[in-house]
């Protein structure tokens, strides 16, 4: 692993990374799903204020893999988390011990920098995934599911928001100020 490097990505490196989310999507069955574009990266990972730290890893200076992460925290603990976003390994360069390298590089980034934990999704049918994360000491998130709320359910939800909030604060037995029960709808 001696020539194996890892860099913070950069501009240039957009069609790589989008070529690397398309790889991952085709991995998971999801191509139906991707419709990003490199602009659209650029904005998510290089705009001013972006959440995510983005990093390149190369092999004898050819990129081979990308990994993403962002901070979340822990409430009841109080604690920060390092969120892993995206691990993406070109696949003729996976099951060599490169996955556990990474993984333990971001370990390593977690501690040295204050964080409680790496936290991370896995597709439930992605068994390989599932027993190569396992095996390095991580632990499924018993008792919890993830859920998403996207396209026509979010955009129902959102204008829906004028009418259940009021109705909600009045039926409400506590007195609101009118400073937190004002809504713009």
């Amino acid at each position: 692993m001696a020539d194996i490097k890892i860099r913070q990505a950069t501009i240039e490196d957009l069609d790589f990374l989008n070529t690397m989310l398309a790889t991952l999507a085709h991995h998971e069955n999801r191509m139906a799903e991707f419709s990003v574009t490199p602009e659209q990266l650029a904005t998510l990972y290089f705009s001013s204020g972006s959440l995510y730290r983005v990093y390149i890893v190369s092999f004898q200076n050819f990129p081979i893999a990308f990994m993403s992460t962002t901070d979340a925290y822990a409430s009841f603990a109080g604690a920060k988390l390092l969120v892993l976003q995206e691990l993406v390994i070109k696949p003729e360069f996976r099951r060599g011990g490169l996955g556990k390298a990474l993984m333990a590089y971001l370990a390593s980034y977690a501690l040295t920098h204050g964080y409680a934990a790496l936290k991370w999704l896995v597709l439930d049918s992605n068994a390989s995934a599932v027993d190569f994360y396992t095996s390095i000491g991580a632990s499924k998130i018993e008792g919890m599911s993830d859920f998403l709320l996207a396209d026509d359910a979010l955009t129902q939800l959102a204008a829906s928001h004028c009418k259940s909030i009021p109705d909600a604060m009045s039926a409400s037995r506590t007195t609101q100020s009118p400073a937190t029960s004002e809504l713009v709808c």
